[in-house]
């Protein structure tokens, strides 16, 4: 069956006319020459449409080690310190929640400070999500309505790289959100010294990541319904780095990375890895400083009314 393609200008700005900047495999990532965004110009439907992740997904997230990652006690950490910042309680919705790491790690930590709703297309970890005790919608985001549910904060973690159009689920996120209440947002960072030193043989420039954001593009992204709190720096995994230079530049595969998220996830949790822990956190404090981190993470709030 031949795949329906589907063609973009840059998602942020709206420009045409994009540079090729990164190639890799059957995936060629184009820099927008007005606004620096990377992305994918043609993208298959079934990536925009949300049958991919469902479809051929789905089960990659319910990989036993996958799994045990994602619900790490120590996983989301960076996430929940930048998330507790700003909202302490309320009514949180998390859209790509995949099998719930996040939102159960949130009632974990703050038992009775929040209501948890976890969205997704894929069905699969959905269900976990759910034997979790988390309340789950399926389906398409932009479906939800305002008129029924509002919320005090709406999270994006790692899901509008994979967005056919991701400034219309900031739109969206907007209007399901309270006067005030703040939409979170963490991406790959396009300026990161990984994809500065690697370039395409980064493991994560890949098929499904049709767009490529830094701070700067985040912020131009937030459009007029959302105003910009914060941007910050975040994530960096050495072990990535030295494995992907080391490497012929061709995608890594599931098993592949699967062995790596185990091995790191295992020093993450080990009682006797904390001085490294706190060698680390210094030096991607001070990637931080200069723009270099693995991931960026932006911090929105809707316009008080």
């Amino acid at each position: 069956m031949t795949a329906h393609f589907i063609e973009r200008k840059c998602p942020v700005c709206g420009a045409g006319n994009p540079a090729p900047w990164l190639s890799k495999s059957d995936v060629t990532v184009h820099r927008c020459p007005e606004c620096c965004t990377g992305y994918v110009k043609s993208v298959p439907a079934s990536f925009a449409s949300g049958e991919f992740y469902d479809e051929s997904q789905g089960a990659f997230y319910l990989l036993p080690d996958k799994l045990a990652g994602d619900h790490s006690p120590r996983r989301f950490d960076r996430e929940l310190r930048l998330f507790r910042k700003y909202v302490k309680a309320g009514s949180v919705l998390d859209v790509g929640c995949s099998s719930g790491g996040f939102l159960a790690r949130l009632g974990e930590r703050y038992p009775g400070q929040y209501q948890v709703t976890g969205t997704d297309v894929s069905s699969g970890p959905l269900e976990h999500a759910k034997q979790l005790g988390i309340e789950v919608v399926q389906g398409d985001f932009l479906s939800l309505s305002p008129e029924q549910r509002r919320f005090d904060a709406i999270t994006f973690w790692a899901v509008l790289e994979h967005l056919a159009d991701p400034r219309l689920f900031l739109d969206h996120a907007a209007r399901l959100l309270v006067p005030g209440g703040y939409c979170f947002v963490l991406v790959p960072n396009a300026r990161s010294l990984a994809i500065r030193v690697l370039g395409h043989r980064y493991r994560y420039v890949l098929a499904e990541h049709l767009n490529y954001f830094s701070g700067d593009t985040l912020r131009k992204l937030a459009g007029d319904q959302l105003r910009v709190v914060d941007i910050v720096g975040t994530h960096f995994n050495p072990a990535v780095l030295l494995k992907d230079f080391r490497g012929t530049g061709r995608p890594v595969t599931r098993e592949e990375r699967m062995t790596l998220y185990r091995k790191t996830t295992r020093l993450k949790e080990a009682k006797w890895s904390g001085p490294l822990h706190l060698a680390h956190r210094s030096l991607e404090a001070a990637l931080g400083l200069f723009g270099l981190t693995d991931n960026v993470a932006a911090v929105f709030q809707t316009r008080q009314k």
